[in-house]
């Protein structure tokens, strides 16, 4: 009888301490907490006096975007979808990314000990296994869950309903400022000699107008005589503003060629050298942003802002891809539009209560210090 007490007390024995090492086992794994990932532009601050906002730092920017092929750049996203993977490679310091919703995502993006990876509040991260985190079921194999955020307490890293407003307005004052000059497929040598040459335009600020007609050709377009950012800030920027007359679509099959000042080309690759992005395209419709789908038949050079637009295509795109839904392409190269360092103003009307929330419809008039009359009057 003593002998079978004695064996039950150790049986109860051995049960009380696995039970209480699975509870200690499981407390261990509550603490791996996911990091608040705050606000991009605490993280950046200087993109708030950007052109094109936090736009300008991500690679592509979409309110969806799906990667359907090797995608050398960063992304931020509304929703992600695709299998391709993304992240710049021989990035130096931190690189950006974000995506509120994660339909599906390639668990080789990340550059490891380079990236924060920011993901929204819904997004179920799992840090049990720290150095392969999963991320809505899927193991991320280049980062761990010390590159891994989320976004807390009601607020997103990146609000894409107030940068997309703003980036229509940027898009909207490129379409309506006044173009050095408007091309079409008669202005050029013949059909297989279209170059746009902007060295003959003076001024830190070049627009340029194609008509529709121009990037349907099926021939390649060359824009020369463009400036590289050699580090002073004072060099060239050139937009183009494309016209489309459909509404619903609009075609490009020319071949986008680049040629600089100092004899260089540029082709499609993967870089870290930003210093040649000198170039920005819009698409306009009816004086508008064009709001349709834009198809790539052909390789393509220079940053893309067309917020209100669809773009896909099976080619390769090297810019910032600034589009409201990215359907996909061929491999996709980051390389950032450079702005020049052009004197400018920046006007914001912020919340008395919190200053991170722009207030529309307030009406500025800009003066010159000892002058009473407006330089410029009605800015919305």
């Amino acid at each position: 009888m003593k002998t079978w007490k004695n064996s039950m007390v150790g049986m109860i024995t051995v049960i009380l301490l696995f039970c209480l090492g699975t509870v200690g086992f499981s407390v261990v794994q509550a603490a791996q907490e996911v990091k608040d990932g705050g606000d991009f532009y605490t993280d950046v601050p200087e993109a708030k006096d950007s052109l094109l906002g936090a736009a300008s730092y991500f690679h592509i920017f979409a309110n969806q975007a799906h990667l359907g092929n090797h995608t050398n750049g960063n992304v931020a996203t509304k929703k992600l979808s695709g299998s391709a993977n993304f992240g710049t490679k021989g990035i130096s310091g931190i690189e950006y990314n974000y995506a509120q919703q994660v339909d599906n995502i390639n668990g080789a993006s990340g550059i490891h000990g380079h990236t924060k990876m920011v993901f929204g509040k819904e997004t179920r991260i799992d840090l049990s296994e720290y150095n392969r985190p999963r991320v809505n079921g899927t193991q991320m194999d280049r980062v761990s869950g010390d590159d891994i955020y989320q976004d807390k307490n009601g607020q997103f890293y990146i609000n894409f309903e107030e940068e997309f407003k703003h980036l229509e307005s940027v898009s909207s004052d490129l379409i309506k400022t006044e173009p050095v000059k408007t091309f079409y497929n008669k202005d050029f040598k013949n059909e297989n000699e279209r170059e746009i040459d902007v060295s003959l335009y003076k001024g830190d600020d070049i627009y340029i107008k194609l008509a529709p007609e121009v990037l349907r050709t099926n021939t390649p377009l060359t824009i020369k005589g463009l400036e590289k950012n050699n580090g002073d800030g004072q060099f060239k920027n050139v937009y183009i503003i494309v016209e489309t007359d459909n509404a619903n679509n609009y075609n490009v099959q020319s071949q986008i060629k680049f040629r600089y000042t100092d004899g260089s080309e540029r082709g499609n690759k993967e870089t870290v050298d930003f210093s040649d992005s000198t170039v920005l395209w819009t698409f306009a419709h009816n004086e508008k942003p064009f709001s349709g789908d834009i198809n790539l038949g052909s390789t393509w050079l220079g940053s893309i802002l067309a917020p209100l637009a669809a773009l896909g295509g099976g080619q390769n795109i090297d810019g910032n891809i600034i589009v409201d839904h990215f359907k996909g392409a061929g491999e996709t190269h980051g390389w950032n539009f450079q702005k020049n360092k052009k004197g400018h103003v920046v006007l914001r009307k912020t919340s008395s209560k919190d200053s991170s929330k722009f207030l529309e419809g307030a009406i500025f008039d800009l003066y010159k210090v000892g002058n009473d009359k407006a330089i410029l009057s009605n800015l919305t």
